[in-house]
């Protein structure tokens, strides 16, 4: 069937997808996995503002030619699983950019809890506060001495700051954790019917044309 080709042609002589130049690059190829079909289904934008499509485009292309899914089911499968993959990643790297981003806060909450023994620090205004967290950032959160000592008064290191972060950021986190899981969760799933429907697949040509076997026969 014309709509039923096989989406990536694998082998030493077909490292490209069907009607991709040889001289094309990967990420030219990339675009050409999918058929228009699968890409009407799959919908419009998948890379955020900022992200790299290149970095998609060259890991779906990865994965189609290491799996060369057959025809539009199976392409919209695959990209699908691809998609959700890198939908975990995403929420991951929004928990790791939180964490960077939350360190003044962080750095903040640990300055206002010397308060307890220096009624110097436990009276500074919140602009001075913020000011003091500025200058620890610029200096280095494991480079300020000052800063190095407040930790040791309080016996923790330069890492409470973003454990610190987590903690006063954990229900954002987990809501971040749960997106990515549910992720995976859509990936291993679209891979689980990939097998199911390659195997029903075999099951209905056995049915349909015999079986027969290469030692004793139908």
């Amino acid at each position: 069937m014309a709509n039923q080709t096989k989406a990536v042609e694998t082998g030493r002589d077909s490292p490209t997808p069907k009607g991709v130049p040889a001289t094309a690059g990967r990420n030219d190829a990339a675009t050409s996995c999918l058929s228009a079909d699968a890409r009407l289904i799959l919908g419009g934008t998948i890379v955020a503002r900022y992200e790299d499509p290149a970095e998609f485009e060259s890991y779906l292309y990865r994965i189609f030619e290491a799996v060369a899914p057959l025809g539009f089911y199976e392409e919209t499968l695959v990209a699908s699983a691809v998609i959700a993959h890198w939908d975990a990643r995403r929420a991951r790297a929004a928990i790791v950019t939180l964490l960077n981003v939350e360190r003044k806060d962080a750095i903040i909450h640990i300055l206002d809890r010397t308060g307890e023994g220096d009624l110097s620090r436990k009276y500074m205004r919140s602009d001075e506060l913020d000011r003091e967290a500025n200058r620890i950032l610029k200096a280095g959160v494991d480079k300020d001495p000052a800063f190095l000592k407040i930790l040791a008064s309080l016996g923790l290191g330069p890492s409470a700051v973003t454990e610190t972060a987590y903690t006063l950021h954990l229900e954002k986190i987990e809501r971040l954790e749960r997106i990515a899981h549910n992720a995976e969760q859509r990936r291993l799933g679209f891979i689980r019917e990939v097998y199911r429907h390659r195997r029903d697949l075999a099951a209905s040509l056995e049915l349909e044309l015999g079986y027969e076997d290469e030692e004793g026969g139908a």
